[in-house]
């Protein structure tokens, strides 16, 4: 009974995160969004600044996601079409040709 308590526990806790960051994610759109319109009307370096400020956090966040997605699929890859032997093999046969130059 302590293994299912504990895994209902990582899972909210994980759910939980998700959310906030799912949130945090929309208000910094909403947030781009609201300056961009500002910026249109009134022309502020003020809105400039904060309109990169959120593009760079807006990629960073894309950025994550994208390198996590690519870690999981790299990894479901190689545990379930069983040639992660296949791919070493390669890298040391490049290696070994390398080296006997």
């Amino acid at each position: 009974a302590h293994k299912p308590t504990i895994r209902s526990i990582l899972i909210s806790q994980a759910s939980y995160v998700k959310h906030k960051s799912n949130h945090d994610y929309i208000d910094l759109l909403r947030s781009l969004r609201d300056d961009t319109n500002a910026h249109t009307i009134q022309p502020v370096d003020a809105y400039l600044n904060t309109i990169a400020d959120a593009t760079k956090r807006i990629n960073k966040i894309h950025l994550a996601k994208t390198s996590y997605t690519l870690q999981r699929l790299k990894m479901q890859h190689y545990s379930q079409s069983n040639k992660a032997g296949k791919a070493l093999a390669t890298l040391l046969w490049k290696r070994q040709a390398q080296s006997k130059i």
